[in-house]
């Protein structure tokens, strides 16, 4: 598993609801980080049905974890709306907003989400 990101250059991205979102940044960023594509393991677009759908099954090509680790895929839901994704990196979580990119504390980034879950992707 790889273990360097370049987080700065996330930083510089810019928002589009269609093309780079939370999803796509997403996937960039954990491929850096891993070398795993997630986006091989939900179709693309991703619709946030698709994302909320690929973490929940019962054969999920992604494992629920108890705690955060580097890296690991944060999963923040409020109610039934649009679920978030986003990156946990050496405690801070780096994610796409409408406002752009942010990389800050999970308290910080989990802010209106009721519920938050930590997954890593299943490497076989």
């Amino acid at each position: 598993m790889r273990t360097a990101l370049d987080v700065d250059r996330y930083l510089a991205m810019r928002f589009h609801r269609e093309s780079y979102n939370c999803w796509d940044l997403l996937r960039e960023a954990y491929l850096e980080a891993t070398g795993l594509d997630v986006g091989d393991r939900t179709p693309h677009p991703a619709t946030a049905f698709d994302i909320k759908s690929r973490f929940e099954e019962q054969e999920s090509d992604f494992i629920r974890i108890p705690t955060p680790e580097t890296p690991s895929i944060v999963l923040m839901r409020r109610g039934l709306t649009v679920p978030h994704v986003g990156l946990y990196w050496y405690r801070r979580v780096l994610h796409m907003r409408p406002s752009g990119p942010r990389y800050e504390r999970l308290v910080d980034a989990a802010r209106g989400f009721s519920r938050v879950s930590f997954h890593q992707c299943r490497t076989s």
